[in-house]
């Protein structure tokens, strides 16, 4: 199962995501599960990775093209998404919700069983 947060750094949303993601990956996240941080349409890359080392954050960052965000619909940011064993994208939060932590791990639960 893989979670994909598509992001930047100048994306206030984004920013405030970021934190609950790694919240729940460091406390919650069942094995079985990957999350990448796909860091897209950003004016300085190398910033991304920066911003994710000086936080400690627990995501694994990925660096994606204008190509990959619309081959899965990103029109906005932040888009996360969780994809299933077959690799279907099953579950999607457009924007940003107080309730992310509790989508995140609802949807960890209905993919792995």
């Amino acid at each position: 199962v893989v979670i994909l947060d598509f992001w930047a750094t100048w994306c206030s949303p984004c920013r405030m995501a970021m934190p609950v993601i790694d919240g729940w990956m460091k406390k919650e996240m069942p094995e079985g599960v990957r999350v990448f941080s796909v860091n897209v349409w950003e004016k300085t890359p190398a910033g991304a990775k920066a911003f994710i080392l000086n936080n400690d954050y627990a995501m694994e960052l990925l660096y994606g093209s204008n190509e990959l965000a619309a081959e899965y619909g990103v029109k906005g940011i932040p888009y996360i998404c969780a994809i299933d064993r077959e690799g279907r994208i099953r579950f999607e939060e457009k924007g940003y919700s107080p309730e992310l932590g509790d989508k995140l791990a609802s949807w960890a639960e209905a993919l792995l069983n």
